[in-house]
Protein backbone atom coordinates (compact mmCIF):
# COMPACT_ATOMS: atom_id res chain seq x y z
CA UNK A 1 0.00 0.00 0.00
CA UNK A 2 3.20 2.34 1.03
CA UNK A 3 4.56 1.42 -2.46
CA UNK A 4 1.81 2.34 -3.96
CA UNK A 5 1.05 5.79 -2.79
CA UNK A 6 4.63 6.51 -3.31
CA UNK A 7 4.07 5.75 -7.37
CA UNK A 8 0.83 7.81 -7.47
CA UNK A 9 2.67 10.69 -5.54
CA UNK A 10 5.71 10.54 -8.43
CA UNK A 11 2.91 10.04 -11.05
CA UNK A 12 1.16 13.44 -9.88
CA UNK A 13 4.37 15.28 -9.64
CA UNK A 14 5.54 14.41 -13.38
CA UNK A 15 2.09 15.30 -14.78
CA UNK A 16 1.87 18.56 -13.23
CA UNK A 17 5.44 19.52 -14.83
CA UNK A 18 4.92 18.31 -18.04
CA UNK A 19 3.08 20.96 -19.73
CA UNK A 20 4.61 24.87 -19.49
CA UNK A 21 1.02 26.09 -19.32
CA UNK A 22 0.74 29.22 -16.85
CA UNK A 23 -1.35 29.21 -13.69
CA UNK A 24 -4.72 31.16 -13.67
CA UNK A 25 -2.15 34.11 -11.49
CA UNK A 26 0.28 34.21 -13.90
CA UNK A 27 -2.70 34.55 -17.19
CA UNK A 28 -4.06 37.66 -14.93
CA UNK A 29 -0.75 38.98 -14.47
CA UNK A 30 0.02 39.17 -18.29
CA UNK A 31 -3.61 40.60 -18.75
CA UNK A 32 -2.47 43.18 -16.46
CA UNK A 33 1.10 44.15 -18.04
CA UNK A 34 -0.52 44.06 -21.17
CA UNK A 35 -2.76 46.65 -20.84
CA UNK A 36 -0.41 48.91 -19.23
CA UNK A 37 1.52 48.41 -22.49
CA UNK A 38 -1.41 48.34 -25.02
CA UNK A 39 -1.25 50.31 -28.14
CA UNK A 40 0.37 50.43 -31.59
CA UNK A 41 4.49 50.34 -32.10
CA UNK A 42 6.46 50.95 -35.00
CA UNK A 43 10.26 50.49 -34.95
CA UNK A 44 12.21 53.84 -34.06
CA UNK A 45 14.25 53.26 -37.27
CA UNK A 46 11.33 53.35 -39.70
CA UNK A 47 9.59 56.59 -38.05
CA UNK A 48 13.38 58.82 -37.81
CA UNK A 49 13.81 57.82 -41.40
CA UNK A 50 9.71 58.75 -42.26
CA UNK A 51 10.58 62.64 -40.70
CA UNK A 52 14.21 62.84 -42.69
CA UNK A 53 12.37 61.25 -45.83
CA UNK A 54 8.69 62.54 -46.11
CA UNK A 55 8.13 59.12 -47.53
CA UNK A 56 6.34 56.18 -46.58
CA UNK A 57 7.95 53.92 -48.82
CA UNK A 58 11.38 54.82 -49.25
CA UNK A 59 11.12 54.43 -45.32
CA UNK A 60 9.59 50.89 -44.98
CA UNK A 61 12.09 49.80 -47.67
CA UNK A 62 15.07 50.88 -45.94
CA UNK A 63 13.83 49.35 -42.61
CA UNK A 64 13.38 46.13 -44.42
CA UNK A 65 17.10 46.18 -45.48
CA UNK A 66 18.40 46.19 -42.09
CA UNK A 67 20.08 42.46 -41.83
CA UNK A 68 17.64 41.50 -38.79
CA UNK A 69 14.08 43.52 -39.30
CA UNK A 70 12.33 40.49 -41.30
CA UNK A 71 10.06 43.13 -42.63
CA UNK A 72 8.62 43.31 -38.92
CA UNK A 73 6.84 47.09 -39.53
CA UNK A 74 4.71 47.09 -36.56
CA UNK A 75 3.64 45.76 -33.33
CA UNK A 76 0.02 45.75 -31.82
CA UNK A 77 -0.43 45.26 -28.17
CA UNK A 78 -4.13 44.22 -27.59
CA UNK A 79 -5.68 43.48 -24.24
CA UNK A 80 -4.43 39.52 -24.11
CA UNK A 81 -3.04 39.12 -27.93
CA UNK A 82 0.07 40.53 -29.47
CA UNK A 83 -0.10 41.26 -33.75
CA UNK A 84 3.13 41.03 -35.00
CA UNK A 85 2.65 42.97 -38.84
CA UNK A 86 4.81 42.41 -41.46
CA UNK A 87 4.77 44.63 -44.20
CA UNK A 88 2.00 46.74 -43.74
CA UNK A 89 0.58 43.44 -45.34
CA UNK A 90 -0.15 40.72 -43.30
CA UNK A 91 0.68 39.61 -39.45
CA UNK A 92 0.79 37.11 -37.13
CA UNK A 93 -1.15 37.14 -33.80
CA UNK A 94 -0.31 35.08 -30.90
CA UNK A 95 -1.82 35.19 -27.04
CA UNK A 96 -0.14 36.94 -23.93
CA UNK A 97 0.87 34.17 -21.35
CA UNK A 98 2.90 35.76 -19.03
CA UNK A 99 4.10 38.93 -18.12
CA UNK A 100 6.67 40.82 -15.97
CA UNK A 101 8.21 44.45 -15.94
CA UNK A 102 10.61 43.34 -17.98
CA UNK A 103 8.77 41.38 -20.90
CA UNK A 104 5.61 39.62 -22.45
CA UNK A 105 5.87 36.46 -23.40
CA UNK A 106 3.57 34.35 -25.69
CA UNK A 107 3.82 30.77 -27.16
CA UNK A 108 2.71 29.39 -30.37
CA UNK A 109 2.71 25.52 -29.51
CA UNK A 110 5.79 24.75 -27.99
CA UNK A 111 7.79 28.03 -29.40
CA UNK A 112 7.87 31.14 -27.10
CA UNK A 113 8.21 34.81 -28.38
CA UNK A 114 9.08 37.08 -26.56
CA UNK A 115 8.77 41.22 -26.70
CA UNK A 116 10.95 43.13 -24.00
CA UNK A 117 9.45 46.32 -22.43
CA UNK A 118 12.07 48.95 -22.27
CA UNK A 119 9.66 51.85 -20.85
CA UNK A 120 6.36 52.94 -21.07
CA UNK A 121 6.53 54.22 -24.66
CA UNK A 122 9.24 51.70 -25.48
CA UNK A 123 9.82 47.99 -26.47
CA UNK A 124 12.46 45.46 -28.22
CA UNK A 125 11.55 42.49 -29.99
CA UNK A 126 13.57 39.78 -30.39
CA UNK A 127 15.12 40.64 -33.10
CA UNK A 128 16.51 43.84 -30.92
CA UNK A 129 14.94 46.08 -33.08
CA UNK A 130 13.34 48.87 -31.19
CA UNK A 131 9.69 49.67 -31.31
CA UNK A 132 7.89 52.91 -30.42
CA UNK A 133 4.84 53.71 -28.82
CA UNK A 134 2.58 56.02 -31.79
CA UNK A 135 -0.77 55.65 -30.19
CA UNK A 136 -2.39 53.72 -27.20
CA UNK A 137 -5.41 53.14 -28.97
CA UNK A 138 -5.90 49.61 -31.09
CA UNK A 139 -9.47 49.65 -32.23
CA UNK A 140 -8.80 50.56 -35.29
CA UNK A 141 -5.06 50.28 -35.47
CA UNK A 142 -4.48 51.04 -39.39
CA UNK A 143 -6.59 53.95 -40.06
CA UNK A 144 -4.36 55.05 -36.94
CA UNK A 145 -1.24 54.32 -38.29
CA UNK A 146 -2.08 56.00 -42.03
CA UNK A 147 -3.20 58.77 -39.55
CA UNK A 148 0.52 58.95 -38.25
CA UNK A 149 2.29 58.67 -41.56
CA UNK A 150 0.66 61.42 -43.32
CA UNK A 151 0.91 64.40 -40.42
CA UNK A 152 4.25 63.46 -40.08
CA UNK A 153 4.73 63.72 -44.48
CA UNK A 154 1.47 66.41 -44.97
CA UNK A 155 0.97 68.05 -41.26
CA UNK A 156 -1.35 71.06 -41.07
CA UNK A 157 -0.66 73.09 -44.26
CA UNK A 158 -2.11 73.43 -47.73
CA UNK A 159 -0.33 72.87 -51.04
CA UNK A 160 -1.36 74.46 -54.24
CA UNK A 161 -0.71 74.30 -57.80
CA UNK A 162 -0.50 77.03 -60.29
CA UNK A 163 -4.17 76.71 -61.38
CA UNK A 164 -5.12 77.14 -57.42
CA UNK A 165 -6.14 73.54 -57.05
CA UNK A 166 -5.45 72.52 -53.18
CA UNK A 167 -3.75 69.57 -51.46
CA UNK A 168 -4.31 69.25 -47.83
CA UNK A 169 -4.54 66.77 -45.09
CA UNK A 170 -8.02 66.37 -43.47
CA UNK A 171 -8.33 65.74 -39.79
CA UNK A 172 -9.40 61.96 -40.34
CA UNK A 173 -5.82 61.83 -41.65
CA UNK A 174 -6.70 61.28 -45.26
CA UNK A 175 -5.77 63.47 -47.94
CA UNK A 176 -7.91 66.01 -49.85
CA UNK A 177 -6.61 66.47 -53.69
CA UNK A 178 -8.87 68.24 -56.44
CA UNK A 179 -11.77 67.76 -53.82
CA UNK A 180 -12.11 64.11 -53.63
CA UNK A 181 -10.79 62.28 -50.55
CA UNK A 182 -7.63 59.84 -50.84
CA UNK A 183 -6.82 57.46 -48.07
CA UNK A 184 -2.66 56.38 -48.33
CA UNK A 185 -1.80 52.46 -49.16
CA UNK A 186 0.50 51.37 -46.18
CA UNK A 187 0.51 48.70 -47.69
CA UNK A 188 4.01 47.98 -49.07
CA UNK A 189 4.05 44.46 -50.91
CA UNK A 190 2.16 45.29 -54.62
CA UNK A 191 3.57 48.91 -54.98
CA UNK A 192 6.89 51.02 -56.31
CA UNK A 193 9.25 51.70 -53.41
CA UNK A 194 9.96 55.12 -54.42
CA UNK A 195 6.58 56.52 -54.81
CA UNK A 196 3.71 56.81 -52.07
CA UNK A 197 0.20 56.36 -52.97
CA UNK A 198 -2.79 57.59 -52.35
CA UNK A 199 -6.42 55.61 -52.78
CA UNK A 200 -9.50 57.38 -53.81
CA UNK A 201 -12.08 56.61 -50.22
CA UNK A 202 -15.61 57.17 -53.11
CA UNK A 203 -16.92 55.95 -56.47
CA UNK A 204 -16.89 52.72 -58.08
CA UNK A 205 -13.58 52.67 -60.06
CA UNK A 206 -10.62 53.53 -57.24
CA UNK A 207 -8.79 56.30 -58.31
CA UNK A 208 -4.43 56.00 -57.89
CA UNK A 209 -2.51 59.00 -57.28
CA UNK A 210 1.41 58.71 -57.14
CA UNK A 211 3.91 60.81 -55.46
CA UNK A 212 6.84 62.36 -53.68
CA UNK A 213 7.53 65.06 -51.56
CA UNK A 214 9.87 67.17 -49.73
CA UNK A 215 9.37 70.13 -47.65
CA UNK A 216 8.43 72.89 -49.84
CA UNK A 217 6.67 70.14 -52.68
CA UNK A 218 3.86 67.16 -53.81
CA UNK A 219 5.25 66.12 -56.71
CA UNK A 220 2.71 64.20 -58.79
CA UNK A 221 3.06 61.08 -60.83
CA UNK A 222 1.92 58.67 -63.52
CA UNK A 223 2.51 55.09 -64.22
CA UNK A 224 3.52 55.22 -68.46
CA UNK A 225 4.22 52.84 -70.89
CA UNK A 226 8.04 53.32 -71.08
CA UNK A 227 9.25 53.81 -75.12
CA UNK A 228 12.49 53.08 -75.91
CA UNK A 229 13.57 56.27 -74.39
CA UNK A 230 10.55 57.27 -72.38
CA UNK A 231 10.61 57.14 -68.59
CA UNK A 232 8.91 55.06 -66.69
CA UNK A 233 7.19 57.37 -64.66
CA UNK A 234 5.81 60.78 -66.04
CA UNK A 235 5.64 63.52 -63.74
CA UNK A 236 2.11 65.80 -64.04
CA UNK A 237 2.15 68.11 -61.95
CA UNK A 238 3.93 70.26 -58.25
CA UNK A 239 1.91 70.97 -55.63
CA UNK A 240 4.12 74.02 -53.48
CA UNK A 241 3.49 74.85 -49.55
CA UNK A 242 1.50 77.98 -49.68
CA UNK A 243 0.33 78.46 -46.00
CA UNK A 244 -1.08 76.46 -42.53
CA UNK A 245 -3.62 75.47 -43.06
CA UNK A 246 -5.03 75.01 -39.10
Amino acid sequence: MKRFAVMFLIMLLFSCTRGRSPAPDAEAEALAYSHRNQGIYLPEYFIETLQETLSHMRSATMFYKLPNSENNIAIIIFESDVLFVYSFHEGRLLNIREGTDNELIMREWSHETRVSILDDCTIRNEAGIIFVNVNRGVDDWRSTINAYITNIIFGDTVYRNESDNKMFRLENGNISFRNIEYELEINTVFFHPEYDVLISKDGETREYVFFTADNDAINIYELTIPGEEGPLWARLGEYRLADVFR
